[in-house]
Formats: C-alpha cells, sequence, structure tokens
C-alpha cells in the first residue's frame, strides 16, 4: 500500500512493456529466489488471462542468448546471482545502495542488459529475502493479492503491464523479524488440514511460507496443539521436509514461548509421560532433548526460544520458579555453543509471558544481552509494558507477542470473536 509504484498499466515516457517479458534469473542464485521468479512467471498469467511468462534459467554468460524476447524482468541477490553481479562489473546497475543491507531491493531500468534483449526491469536484493521481496512486490503491483490462494482474492484483469522509468530502493524493514503463530488451531485448521492435506505437512506449510513472503513477513511458530491426533502436530517431524522448505522458502522457524531450542512438547510428550516435563528431577534427559533440537536446526535459519514452563504450557511447579527458568537459560546456552561454537551463534529469544513477567521485572532473571525480550500482550491485545530506555539498547533488542485469539483463562475467545491486527 505504502511502496513507491513500480508499475502502470498504460505507457509512459522511458516504461518498458512487461507482458509477455522474459523472467530471467541466474541458476547460483538462492532457490527460494528461483522458485519466486517461477511464481512471478504464474503472475503473469493469473492477470493477463494468457500464458505464463517465459522463465529464464541462467548458469553462464553463453546462456544470455536463450533471452528472445525485446524486454525482461531480471531477478538476483547481489551476492549469489552472476547476472547481478555482471550487470555490476559492467557499470549498467549499481548495487551500492542496497549491498550489506537487511531485506532491501532497488528496481532499475538498463539497456541492452544483453543480446537481443533491449531493455530490462532489474529487480535486485541485498540478501535472499530482499529478493523475494521484490519479486513478490511486482506480482502485488500488476495485481496478485498475497491472498490470492488463502482468501480467493481474484486477480486484478489486465492486458497491458509497464515498469516505470523512476529508479526506486525500498528499504530495510522497521521489525527484523515478522510473522505468526499458529496456535489454538483445532479443530477449524486443524480440521480442515487433514482434509486437505492429510495433516501439517509440507504441502500444507509452503502455502503458508508462500503467503508470509507475499506479506512481506519472514518468520514462523508452528502449529503445535496436542491430541490431534495423538500425541498432536510437531513441525520437525511430522515431515523432514516442513524445515527443510521454511528455510529454502525464506522462512525463520522458531518455537513457541514454551517449547525451547526448536523442540515441540509433542515431540516430547510421544515419547516420555505426564510428569516426565520436570527440570528438577529430569534435567539431564531434558537438556539431551534440547541438544537434539540444536544439532537438527543446523544449517536452518532459525530463532531459538529459550527458557522453560510447566507441562503443557501451565505454571511451574517448583519452590522457586525464577530459578529453575535461570539454570534452564543458562544451560541451554552452554548447548548452543557445543553444537555452534559460541553462545550467541544462533539468535535467540526470551519470551516473557504471564508468570515470567513478574519473575524478569523483580530483577530475579538475568538475559544474555544478545537475547531478544519478547514481551507479551494479557492475552486480550493489550500490550503489558514497553522496553525501558535501557532494554531498547541491548544488542537482542525487543520484540512483542500479540494475541489474534486466546485459549486459557479466565475467558477464551476465538474464530470470529478475535482481536484487530
Amino acid at each position: 500500500m505504502f511502496e513507491e509504484k513500480i508499475v502502470d498499466f498504460k505507457p509512459s515516457p522511458g516504461s518498458i512493456p512487461l507482458v509477455g517479458a522474459s523472467i530471467v534469473v541466474d541458476q547460483s542464485d538462492y532457490p527460494g529466489v528461483i522458485r519466486a521468479a517461477r511464481d512471478l512467471a504464474q503472475d503473469f498469467a493469473r492477470v493477463t488471462k494468457g500464458d505464463a511468462s517465459p522463465l529464464v534459467v541462467i548458469s553462464s554468460e553463453s546462456d544470455y542468448d536463450k533471452i528472445q524476447t525485446e524486454t525482461a524482468i531480471v531477478v538476483g541477490s547481489v551476492a549469489s546471482s552472476g547476472i547481478i553481479k555482471t550487470l555490476a562489473q559492467q557499470v549498467k546497475l549499481d548495487t551500492q545502495a542496497i549491498e550489506g543491507k537487511w531485506e532491501t531491493f532497488s528496481t532499475n531500468i538498463i539497456d541492452q542488459p544483453s543480446g537481443k534483449c533491449e531493455k530490462a526491469l532489474v529487480i535486485a536484493g541485498s540478501d535472499k529475502r530482499g529478493t523475494i521481496f521484490g519479486i513478490y512486490t511486482l506480482s502485488e503491483q500488476i495485481g496478485v493479492s498475497p491472498w490470492y490462494w488463502w482468501a480467493d482474492v481474484p486477480p486484478k484483469h489486465h492486458e497491458e503491464l509497464y515498469a516505470t522509468e523512476k529508479q526506486t530502493v525500498h528499504g530495510e524493514p522497521s521489525v527484523r523479524h515478522r510473522g505468526i503463530f499458529l496456535n489454538d488451531e483445532a479443530p477449524a485448521l486443524t480440521g480442515w488440514v487433514r482434509e486437505k492435506f492429510g495433516g501439517y505437512n509440507s504441502k500444507f506449510y509452503v502455502k503458508v511460507f508462500e503467503l508470509l513472503l507475499r506479506l512481506k513477513a519472514n518468520f514462523l511458530w508452528p502449529a503445535m496443539w496436542p491430541g490431534y491426533p495423538n500425541p498432536g502436530a510437531s513441525f520437525f517431524t511430522d515431515d523432514p521436509l516442513n524445515q527443510r522448505f521454511a528455510d529454502e522458502y525464506g522462512i525463520v522457524i522458531s518455537t513457541s514461548h514454551h517449547e525451547p531450542m526448536q523442540r515441540l512438547s509433542n515431540e516430547w510428550f510421544a515419547e516420555n509421560p505426564d510428569g516426565s516435563w520436570n527440570w528438577l528431577t529430569n534435567k539431564q534427559k531434558i537438556t539431551e532433548f534440547f541438544e537434539h533440537g540444536a544439532s537438527r536446526a543446523k544449517g536452518c535459519d532459525s530463532y531459538f526460544t529459550l527458557g522453560i514452563r510447566g507441562e503443557y504450557d501451565k505454571k511451574m511447579l517448583a519452590e522457586d520458579p525464577a530459578a529453575v527458568v535461570q539454570d534452564a537459560i543458562e544451560t541451554q546456552r552452554q548447548v548452543v555453543k557445543k553444537v555452534y561454537g559460541r553462545e550467541d551463534a544462533v539468535p535467540q529469544l526470551f519470551a516473557i509471558y504471564k508468570e515470567v513477567q513478574s519473575m524478569f521485572e523483580t530483577g530475579r532473571l538475568s538475559v544474555p544481552d544478545d537475547v531478544t525480550l519478547l514481551f507479551q500482550d494479557d492475552n486480550f491485545g493489550t500490550i503489558r509494558r514497553l522496553p525501558t530506555k535501557e532494554e531498547a539498547k541491548r544488542k537482542g533488542g525487543a520484540g512483542v507477542y500479540y494475541h489474534l485469539q486466546y485459549v486459557g483463562d479466565p475467558r477464551s475467545y476465538k474464530w470470529i470473536n478475535t482481536n484487530s491486527l
């Protein structure tokens, strides 16, 4: 809505036609970028009601002859795309404004990118998601809503589409990580997912990943309710492709406020009885459980949740709960160091949820400076507190966990009776 316009539906001085233009991407680029380029090709078909745009995947400069159209849409990341690097070396493209930035992209129209192609719209991204966001920005501006699949929003029909001549830079987001938590998912979502996809598998999750990226989000706490069917959803084990595809698409995976270290509660209770989730009596086994989650996440874009809560997201039954939480945090940091080499090698957050907030505010918890403080609302959409000036200076920064709907004391609300976002 607030992005600079790069598409028009009638020609203007310096604009180039986009309908029928080849979409060009480098084979060496991120798989998620190549996949989004395929989406863009299909999006042109959705808008024009014609054929998908030709997709040309380049592996070397000799492949430039594959571009058979007079105009092209070139997409790529500055670090991985050979095409973008070549255009920059030829001084046809200036990437200085986006290099080293977070999720940033630029658009430019250039002359003679190669061979028969006379002009091209170049979407260059500072990183994987910056490039993908640039691709989906073009998709949305030609008329494809991010909600085209989930909400059946029909694409806006246009027979003519043009890229405007202006150069644009779409800068870093003000919030680095933005996403959703699929919680309280049964029976509505779970029943539908089981009917349409057979469970919370990669066929379902890729639809979620695509929606998030089209909305320029990048973060997910996956579904985790128990008992549907028993022991319930577990993102990491229900389908081994879930975590792999999340990383490939460009989605950062984390786990909910009471499920630390990339492990879901249902994984624990699939092999351990009720009453066994007890840090005081079962610390060694729970630590090994955490270590497996950290190891399994290697190579994937992750944000580890620290801390510990009672069984099934309940208040911990302990004489000194704060001491238990503190010990858990310190142990988890040592697990990260053991698996990754440094305590801060992976982004981490600490969810200040319900009774944990009083522990934190009374000084009974010491959270490392690089760990993000995730504050929460009161479960009913009212923010309880914001970071202080000193907390805002922390390396890990701060975030907010906000409820659209809620199941729990003193009153559950969901489905139609939800909060505004």
